[in-house]
């Protein structure tokens, strides 16, 4: 007679030893394949449903918004965004924020030094103040039209001439005896504006085109700070219009500097960008400030 423990250890190994023999042949059954296909269907947006071993899943509609479509239609411009601005991101700024503010930094260092000059130094303060900015304005027009240069390169230093010669172009002002009227300051501008347009094209290097808009700019913004007074008595314009055309200047300045970083291609056009971020952004401190350089 056996014992008790050895019958129902007995038993143990014939039911282990039948659960071992039904899962071989659940996983000799089993198509991994298949699984592996299923997995890669619906991955892929494509359901089967022939399988055994996978629930029968519903496919999606294509007009059925899901939660990753919203979310990737979502995030999708801000990725095309930092994209833009990641690429050439160093150009970008050299090119296309640099010149802005070396320009400002170089109309606020003349507009803090030139009253002290003038009011301590009198005229031999004036007269070595108005040769420096020749002697460096004529430094850099002779750098601007040199070969050995880049074109960028060249274009910032026309950028630099024209500021440098306006600069002395504002001392002869000051040094003057009689002072002009609106009238001739307007149909002297429009004169230097007209011959800059004619020899545009055919004549001037990258360079002295570059020269020739930030003096004529400059001179552009003395005339529209100084008489804007005398334009609204003119035209008639209300008040408000100085405001107006103050946020206007804003609302270019941003988009050019939208423009700069989300879809400029070019080092020149980020140049000529950035000059128009320079003007404009004085025009929109003048006005809405009372402040010009």
């Amino acid at each position: 007679m056996s014992h008790p423990t050895e019958n129902f250890r007995s038993k143990i190994d014939i039911y282990t030893d039948a659960t071992n023999r039904d899962a071989s042949r659940v996983v000799s059954g089993f198509n991994f394949s298949e699984v592996r296909n299923q997995r890669a269907f619906i991955q892929a947006g494509q359901v089967q449903t022939s399988s055994p071993f996978l629930p029968a899943l519903a496919p999606e509609r294509p007009g059925q918004p899901t939660p990753h479509n919203i979310f990737e239609r979502v995030i999708q411009p801000i990725r095309n965004m930092l994209k833009w601005i990641g690429k050439d991101s160093v150009s970008k700024v050299n090119d296309g924020l640099v010149p802005p503010v070396v320009l400002t930094l170089l109309g606020l260092l003349f507009s803090l030094l030139v009253q002290p000059v003038q009011q301590i130094l009198l005229l031999p303060g004036m007269l070595v103040l108005g040769l420096f900015t020749l002697a460096m304005g004529a430094y850099s027009l002779d750098r601007c039209i040199q070969e050995r240069y880049s074109q960028p390169e060249r274009a910032f230093q026309g950028m630099l001439a024209g500021s440098y010669f306006w600069f002395s172009a504002d001392i002869a002002s000051r040094l003057g005896e009689g002072v002009s009227s609106i009238q001739t300051s307007a149909i002297m501008m429009l004169l230097v504006a007209l011959v800059l347009t004619a020899l545009w094209r055919t004549v001037f290097p990258i360079g002295v085109k570059f020269f020739g808009m930030i003096f004529l700019l400059n001179w552009v913004d003395r005339f529209l700070f100084t008489g804007q007074g005398a334009l609204l008595k003119i035209w008639n314009f209300p008040a408000q219009m100085q405001t107006v055309y103050g946020w206007i200047a804003v609302s270019i300045t941003v988009l050019l500097i939208g423009w700069i970083f989300l879809r400029s291609t070019s080092r020149i056009y980020r140049l000529w960008a950035a000059a128009g971020v320079w003007f404009f952004g004085l025009q929109a401190v003048a006005l809405l400030c009372g402040w010009a350089l």
